[in-house]
């Protein structure tokens, strides 16, 4: 964007910034990506869903994804344990190029404090 010092004489002023090319008083450009219409846009669509997927039919659909995990769906099966029991958490292999352990050759080694 430019600024006053590198901007052309004539260069227009783009909306809703000043002269400078700030953000100018009462700029509706910008926001918050989940700004106060998008909460009631959300709200709104999740009042609509709930009166759609009633008790009844959102258990008969887990009735379905436990039927297909049992027959050996492995998505159904990962979806179905990653919401019973969460995502294991991932492990952080520390070895070195030949698969053996980490060698810190700083270890053991340091030098004492000075007083």
């Amino acid at each position: 964007m430019a600024n006053s010092k590198n901007k052309a004489p004539g260069e227009p002023v783009k909306a809703g910034h000043d002269s400078n090319g700030r953000f100018a008083k009462g700029n509706n450009l910008g926001g918050v990506p989940f700004s106060k219409q998008d909460r009631e846009w959300k709200a709104e669509v999740m009042a609509v869903f709930r009166k759609v997927v009633t008790h009844k039919r959102l258990e008969q659909q887990l009735e379905r994804l436990a039927i297909k995990a049992d027959n050996g769906n492995l998505d159904a099966l990962k979806f179905e344990l990653e919401y019973l029991y969460g995502k294991p958490a991932q492990q952080v292999n520390l070895a070195d190029a030949e698969g053996g352990p980490l060698a810190f050759g700083w270890m053991g080694k340091c030098p004492k404090a000075k007083k």
